[in-house]
């Protein structure tokens, strides 16, 4: 019972800190978002109303903060579910990438960088990455 007590709490936790994450993505930038006015352009545009809000407002929420939000929000569940798969593949809860060769498939991109001569800064970016990988491994 305390195990799934424990469990439970921490899930909770999880998705508050989720939650938040989310509402400060929407409301902090460059075009500071009220919460207020966050929560009456989702609340028109789930129900259909009019809004009161700036049309400027609203573009910034829908058409640049909102894509992007969702976009990490799929791309953070992708790569928890990749890991979720690493650790349960392999019955190793501190599995890494270089079991599978990740480590191996970032040196095959340096080596294709260069090959394909790319820009002396588009080298320079392929290699970096190389060495982050090499580094871990």
């Amino acid at each position: 019972m305390n195990n799934r007590r424990s469990a439970l709490s921490g899930f909770a936790i999880a998705v508050g800190v989720l939650l938040g994450g989310l509402l400060a993505a929407f409301m902090v930038g460059r075009y500071p978002v009220g919460l207020g006015d966050l929560l009456d352009v989702l609340r028109s545009k789930a129900l259909g109303h009019h809004t009161d809000v700036s049309p400027a407002i609203e573009s910034v929420i829908l058409q640049v903060r909102g894509p992007r939000v969702l976009a990490a929000l799929l791309v953070g569940a992708a790569l928890a579910l990749a890991g979720t798969a690493f650790q349960g593949l392999f019955r190793n809860p501190l599995v890494s990438p270089d079991i599978l060769g990740a480590s191996s498939g970032a040196a095959l991109g340096a080596v294709i960088g260069i090959y394909l001569s790319f820009g002396v800064l588009a080298i320079q970016a392929v290699v970096a990455r190389f060495n982050q990988f090499k580094g871990a491994g």
